[in-house]
């Protein structure tokens, strides 16, 4: 089982066959620092996924939290479309990357996001995994940058 999920949702453009997929390096830094600290960590990349089965499949297992990136553009739409489907299993959800930096009040005021980080995420992300794990309140202040 993972203790995190990272996802990596799709954005608009179709890749065709020959488009080179750059590895999601941002959730990589993320996992790094969470492995570092014994939590295990699933990334699910929906460049190159094609259906929610392995989404289903760790959701299942009850994961600490599911985080997310977005950048502001169509990826909002198929991350909330992802978000949607992740709260169904009554698991947080907290988003990361560039759009919730950006505009962090219009992020969290949507009903499928439970968390914010803003910025480079790896420590924050790291205290909030860890306050939900011991259903500690106190340590998501940080997530909203206050």
């Amino acid at each position: 089982m993972a203790d995190v999920l990272l996802i990596n949702p799709k954005v608009f453009k179709k890749e065709s066959k020959s488009d080179i997929i750059v590895p999601p390096i941002n959730l990589l830094r993320l996992a790094s620092t969470l492995v570092e600290e014994g939590f295990s960590v699933k990334i699910i990349d929906f460049r190159v996924e094609n259906s929610y089965n392995e989404l289903e499949r760790q959701l299942k297992k009850s994961p600490i939290c599911a985080g997310l990136t977005a950048v502001t553009g169509t990826q909002i739409k198929y991350g909330l479309e992802v978000s949607r489907h992740i709260k169904s299993f009554d698991i947080p959800v907290v988003w990361g990357g560039k759009h919730p930096t950006a505009d962090p009040y219009l992020t969290i005021r949507n009903e499928y996001i439970d968390f914010i980080v803003k910025g480079e995420g790896e420590y924050t992300f790291l205290e909030l995994v860890k306050g939900l794990e011991g259903k500690k309140v106190a340590v998501f202040l940080n997530c909203f940058g206050l």
